[in-house]
């Protein structure tokens, strides 16, 4: 794997290293970034499918149709249902249904596992391409964003203390 990376870095760097030019590091960091923003997101979509398809077979499991049929019939409990015949004992359960939504969760944690092993290498290439260790777009962005608020409120607090010493 080390000897992949160290290729994949050698071809990245070949193809973005132009001494001519001087911003192919930001062209470089752009698209190394651009993928791995790419993968983080796909990564978290796999990993929220996992977890509604997991909510979903827990409500089916904990949505009740009561204890015994007599119960039902007499009245005396109400039949609690997320979705209509997906409830598991009620008149037309889909055993398919649940056994689906399972295998839906597994598929959709082993795709974030695999995804996150590409990531992992991507990670690596980004590492030792820029000298630098990737960050989340989202982390990214927020980081910007409290750096210009910052910047907004000193910008604010010179040009209040200019128009004071003006008046």
């Amino acid at each position: 794997m080390k000897n992949l990376i160290k290729q994949f870095v050698k071809e990245f760097d070949a193809n973005y290293e132009d001494s001519t030019r001087p911003a192919t590091k930001y062209a470089k960091t752009y698209a190394l970034n651009s993928i791995l923003d790419q993968l983080h997101y796909v990564i978290q979509t796999k990993h929220k499918d996992a977890s509604k398809h997991h909510a979903d077979a827990e409500e089916m499991i904990s949505t009740s149709a009561g204890d015994t049929w007599e119960e039902i019939k007499s009245g005396k409990v109400m039949l609690v249902m997320g979705k209509v015949g997906e409830t598991i004992g009620a008149k037309h359960f889909d055993e398919y249904a649940f056994e689906n939504k399972l295998i839906l969760q597994a598929n959709n944690t082993q795709e974030a596992n695999m995804h996150q092993e590409v990531m992992n290498f991507f990670k690596d290439v980004f590492k030792q391409s820029t000298g630098e260790d990737y960050v989340p777009k989202d982390i990214r962005k927020s980081t910007v964003l409290s750096r210009q608020s910052t910047s907004q409120t000193v910008l604010n607090q010179f040009v209040t203390q200019a128009t004071k010493k003006v008046a």
